[in-house]
């Protein structure tokens, strides 16, 4: 009871300072965690005496946009999977009534022990790429890199985000990877194994920014939610969107398939904060 009364008292002390003319505006942050794994997701909520016009999380180089409606302001964020563990900034930046506002919030970073994933029996042309390949290779990267730091500054979803096929159980996201005896990069997303031909769908109202076909992940659709949030479905069999359609949550985009590297039928789904690779898991909560 008495840690109830504790937690609740920031909220009380703030709704009295709002009501309170004598008061100018105030705002009330709050993490949903104060301590997280790397890669992990939390949401941030924010309160304001006053109609939020404006509302972001800001670390280092990277900008995510929260959701406001009237006073309240709510979105996520989450640090990269390979952030050094230890204790991180957030400055939330509130613009309401012409003004603008930065709340700065502490966040403890945890090692996630992300273990290692030995994958034998890829074909040799996606371990070793020969030079038109690698030429390729990095011509997507080029494409990929600039689509993360070119988000819409208008927020597309609402509300809960859904799973993106049904029965989803993903698994892997971080691992460090073993290919044929040879190490390569971290797992960036989750994996779910589903019969092939298993529809797709997105996972929330977003521009679908890449329908195409990529080295590694084969067909791949990545799907722009607005503010820096980014969601993707890699392997598929078919692609059911095309590059500027905007799609509603729900919509399928495609099935699941095998394309690209893939050593069986399943579907890779990945999420982004701009430049920050996370665990797609918080999303469902």
């Amino acid at each position: 009871m008495k840690r109830g009364w504790i937690l609740l008292l920031p909220v009380l002390v703030f709704l009295f300072v709002a009501r309170n003319p004598l008061f100018g505006a105030t705002d009330l942050v709050v993490l949903e965690k104060e301590v997280v794994r790397q890669g992990e997701i939390f949401q941030v909520s924010v309160i304001s005496s006053r109609v939020i016009e404006r509302c972001s999380v800001r670390y280092r180089d990277n900008e995510v946009l929260l959701k406001t409606e009237g006073r309240r302001a709510k979105g996520f964020f989450g640090f990269d999977l390979a952030e050094k563990p230890g204790e991180k900034v957030l400055k939330v930046v509130i613009s309401r009534g012409g003004t603008e506002v930065t709340e700065e919030k502490r966040v403890r970073v945890v090692d996630a022990r992300f273990p290692v994933q030995r994958i034998d029996g890829v074909p040799d042309s996606y371990v070793n790429p020969d030079k038109k390949s690698l030429r390729r290779i990095m011509e997507e990267k080029k494409l990929l890199d600039s689509l993360w730091t070119s988000s819409s500054q208008d927020i597309f979803w609402s509300g809960n985000f859904i799973p993106p096929l049904e029965g989803f159980q993903g698994h892997g996201f971080g691992r460090r990877r073993v290919i044929n005896g040879q190490p390569r990069s971290p797992h960036t997303g989750l994996d779910c194994t589903a019969p092939e031909g298993t529809p797709v769908r997105a996972v929330n109202r977003g521009v679908v920014r890449v329908a195409r076909d990529l080295f590694f992940s084969g067909n791949s659709v990545v799907i722009d939610h607005g503010g820096g949030l980014f969601s993707m479905y890699f392997h598929l069999k078919e692609m059911f969107v095309k590059e500027g359609e905007v799609v509603e949550k729900g919509e399928l985009i495609g099935t699941v398939g095998m394309t690209g590297r893939a050593t069986g039928p399943h579907l890779h789904f990945g999420v982004r904060f701009v430049n920050e690779r996370v665990d797609p898991t918080g999303l469902f909560r």
